[in-house]
């Protein structure tokens, strides 16, 4: 038998590296994977109006409605549009609720009604002043002086792109 010498080996060693080495490069380009997911997306939530506020009321006059919009949602929103549903006034007997009415909104709407997202418990707040939105009658009864109105209100949105 044929005695193998240092040099031999070392020869062998490198070819079987080599060939080796060429297989694992080669595995290594033949890789696959897949996989799916779903998500389910959230249910949209109703804006909330709080603290809304006639601005300057008195006869003849046309007064603001300053109010903030409550957004629970994940995503910001855009209101497109603000209606005045009812006007009543705190003390019909002497002060009725006609002594106010709502006008046409044929002002500019506020510049930037876009309302944040909500971070985790806390709604994305917007502080929003609608121009010369209700006017007192110039002939209002004597019984309006000190009158507190109450204003609701309607907002449509839809969501925001951030």
């Amino acid at each position: 038998m044929r005695k193998i010498t240092k040099r031999s080996a070392a020869v062998i060693a490198a070819s079987a590296l080599a060939v080796g080495g060429a297989g694992a490069a080669w595995a290594a380009w033949n890789l696959t994977g897949s996989g799916s997911t779903s998500a389910k997306a959230s249910t949209a939530q109703n804006l909330t109006i709080d603290s809304v506020q006639v601005v300057g009321l008195s006869p003849g006059n046309k007064s603001d409605i300053k109010f903030t919009a409550k957004n629970p949602n994940a995503f910001p929103v855009q209101i497109t549009g603000i209606t005045i549903t009812g006007i009543h006034s705190g003390t019909a007997a002497t002060c009725a609720d006609t002594n106010v009415a709502a006008l046409n909104f044929d002002q500019p709407a506020p510049a930037d009604l876009t309302v944040t997202a909500a971070a985790g418990a806390v709604p994305g707040l917007k502080d929003i002043t609608v121009p010369d939105a209700v006017k007192m009658i110039a002939d209002a009864a004597n019984g309006c002086q000190g009158a507190v109105f109450s204003v609701d209100l309607h907002l449509d949105a839809v969501s925001a792109a951030v």
